[in-house]
């Protein structure tokens, strides 16, 4: 028996890395005047790194933020459009991190980040080293952006029903789970 939803899985087919340590002031007009609207501060954009899912290749760029040296921010752009599709910060301070959907203008906000069991372990969600990390990893790749399909967790209960689950991953990170109790 399957429980789906209208979100299909994305296996990572085929990761690339590019690196570019070079930084730019400048995306494009309208990545530009998100940012500077989301930040109300100055910024400029670090590195980027590249990966391929199978639905696309996408560029990952950082924002660093009043002349920090580490990532605040990253923007997601389809490689090959330039399209702006996601963003996300990382506020390392009040441990929040706020992860937009610009396509279907959702955005999620995870607070108490530093109690996540990968906060520590991808230094404070450091995206560049995450998608560093899953572009040279070999195997069955986890979903870059958003929610996997609805998989059972549990047999059928006695009142005839189980329970499913799914996960929410950004940049390749699980976010969160959510959880539902349907019938069997």
């Amino acid at each position: 028996m399957s429980c789906s939803n209208e979100s299909e899985s994305i296996d990572v087919l085929n990761a690339q890395e590019t690196n570019s340590s070079q930084q730019r002031s400048s995306l494009s007009t309208d990545i530009d005047n998100f940012v500077s609207s989301f930040y109300n501060s100055s910024f400029e954009y670090g590195s980027s790194i590249e990966t391929t899912d199978d639905i696309g290749t996408y560029t990952v760029t950082e924002v660093l933020v009043n002349s920090e040296s580490r990532a605040r921010g990253y923007v997601v752009t389809e490689k090959s459009s330039g399209k702006f599709l996601y963003f996300v910060d990382v506020n390392r301070i009040d441990y929040e991190m706020t992860s937009i959907d610009i396509t279907i203008n959702e955005t999620k906000i995870t607070n108490n980040i530093d109690s996540h069991n990968d906060y520590f372990l991808t230094n404070e969600f450091d995206f560049i080293g995450i998608i560093q990390t899953e572009n040279s990893s070999s195997g069955r790749k986890r979903k870059f952006w958003g929610w996997s399909d609805w998989e059972q967790n549990s047999p059928c209960d006695e009142t005839g029903h189980m329970l499913i689950i799914r996960e929410h991953f950004v940049l390749f990170m699980h976010n969160v789970y959510e959880f539902n109790l349907v019938p069997c």
